[in-house]
């Protein structure tokens, strides 16, 4: 039960309706149970260090951190696959790039898996490669990545990652195939965070496409899209326009609950890579 009991806790973030002070006492009441029970206190200080920085909270991430390295493992901490993993992403996270291909190293080389790992760690690190100048690197992890988690419904935020990788890279028409598979799996997502994080990218995409003074394309989208159209042609100033205000008023959420503007100001950074690209 206390396994699980974390997981749940872990999860409480990606809801914005739900409100920080009720996620830090779900947090609180699973640290006096872990006590109770005797369990070592690393996979609430791990989650702790995960919310925070889920939250925008990157000092109060640090301090878990730094707690999280002196405090030994217990019976229900994660795997060494699943630690290792979240080493890379906080590392990626405070901007450390070279620190999390450090990181990832046992990863890649296959010496740690589990069912979730690598296939989110490929996600993680195609940005960082391309801030470390290392472009083939990332396109074979990109390639082998996707594939890994193409028919995952789970793994919407990884999916993500690829598809805004593909938009910096200027792969438009691969892109839009991510688009047209995953745009119903996002639309339909309980995880507001993973649905953010897909609208973002198609955000960037479809400002990609703009600057390169494509005014309209052809795009089979579901019905269920509001703004669908039988035909599949679209105006690309109407899907910028719709995916960009469906993830800034998800942004708006979760930075209203979190009591700061870190969602935004995502946002904000991937529009002026965006007009980086343009030049």
């Amino acid at each position: 039960m206390l396994w699980k009991y974390k997981w749940i806790v872990d999860n409480l973030p990606v809801f914005p309706q739900i409100k920080k002070e009720q996620i830090l006492e779900m947090l609180e009441d699973l640290e006096k149970r872990y006590e109770k029970n005797g369990e070592s206190k690393h996979p609430v200080l791990k989650l702790k260090r995960s919310i925070s920085m889920m939250m925008g909270n990157i000092e109060e991430s640090k301090k878990y951190h730094e707690m999280l390295k002196q405090t030994p493992k217990g019976y229900l901490s994660d795997c060494a696959a699943c630690m290792q993993d979240s080493e890379v992403f906080y590392a990626v996270h405070l901007g450390q790039d070279e620190l999390a291909l450090e990181k990832a190293q046992p990863i890649l080389s296959g010496k740690l898996r589990c069912a979730e790992v690598a296939h989110l760690t490929y996600g993680t690190l195609l940005l960082p490669l391309l801030r470390l100048n290392q472009p083939e690197q990332a396109v074979r992890l990109h390639k082998i990545g996707y594939k890994l988690v193409s028919n995952s419904t789970g793994l919407l935020g990884t999916i993500s990652n690829h598809l805004l990788f593909l938009g910096i890279t200027g792969e438009i028409a691969k892109a839009i195939q991510l688009l047209e598979k995953h745009f119903t799996s996002a639309f339909g997502a309980s995880d507001r965070n993973h649905r953010f994080e897909f609208y973002r990218a198609v955000k960037f995409l479809m400002e990609r496409i703009l600057l390169s003074n494509l005014k309209s394309i052809k795009i089979r989208m579901p019905k269920t899209f509001p703004n669908y159209k039988e035909d599949g042609n679209y105006a690309v100033i109407d899907l910028d326009s719709w995916f960009g205000e469906e993830a800034l008023k998800l942004a708006s959420q979760f930075d209203s609950r979190n009591g700061n503007d870190s969602y935004t100001e995502d946002l904000k950074a991937l529009h002026e890579l965006a007009q980086k690209h343009s030049q």
